[in-house]
């Protein structure tokens, strides 16, 4: 357990030793709960607080690494088979291609590619967790594109007199690798920045 601190004074307790200050009379909290004291910004003493400190370009904890990955093997689905058709003619379709055809699932494509950035961008942990809810959005956008194309598979196309022109085609295995891939991303994006209050208590640990 780490120290307490009267918010005031700021003097310095242990766990348990006491309820309130002695001095103050005020409720003791976490030491890691509290703000910077007046005194430590003034005299300029740990004046960025350890979720402020900007972090090495190239810094993979807190889920950024693994999110700029799966945005990449995202990115890679998308450029593979998602829709094998053998009737009335042999056609394989990319994501992009099946997105040249209908236009929305474009979507799916620019999420991916538009991870990669905004993930590199936090460069702070404050930035990382205040990111997780757009982070979240953006892993999300695949995986429901991919639900919208199982839910509304191809049709026949019609031909005059009622007749209906012969249709067989089968999904791609990239296409539910890509509804895999984003809900993992959806899973890391929500511990996006590790828990809020650690990075401080760590911080404080290791003084």
């Amino acid at each position: 357990m780490g120290l307490v601190a009267c918010p005031f004074c700021r003097e310095l307790f242990k766990p348990n030793e006491h309820a309130s200050c002695p001095v103050c009379g005020m409720k003791l909290e976490s030491l890691a709960k509290l703000p910077l004291s007046h005194d430590a910004v003034t005299e300029g003493a740990a004046i960025t607080a350890p979720e402020m400190e900007k972090l090495p370009f190239h810094f993979i904890g807190n889920g950024r690494g693994p999110l700029v990955l799966l945005a990449a093997i995202g990115l890679t689905f998308f450029l593979l088979a998602w829709v094998h058709r053998t009737l009335p003619d042999d056609l394989v379709l990319t994501g992009a291609g099946v997105a040249s055809r209908l236009g929305w699932p474009w979507a799916c494509g620019v999420a991916w590619f538009l991870l990669i950035p905004f993930t590199l961008s936090r460069r702070t942990v404050h930035h990382m967790q205040t990111g997780r809810v757009a982070v979240a959005f953006l892993a999300a956008i695949p995986g429901v594109t991919a639900i919208a194309l199982f839910a509304n598979p191809p049709r026949p196309q019609r031909l005059p007199m009622g007749l209906e022109l012969p249709l067989k085609f089968t999904w791609g295995w990239a296409l539910y690798a890509t509804l895999v891939t984003s809900i993992v991303a959806i899973i890391v994006a929500s511990t996006f920045g590790g828990r809020r209050g650690a990075t401080r208590a760590r911080a404080l640990h290791r003084r």
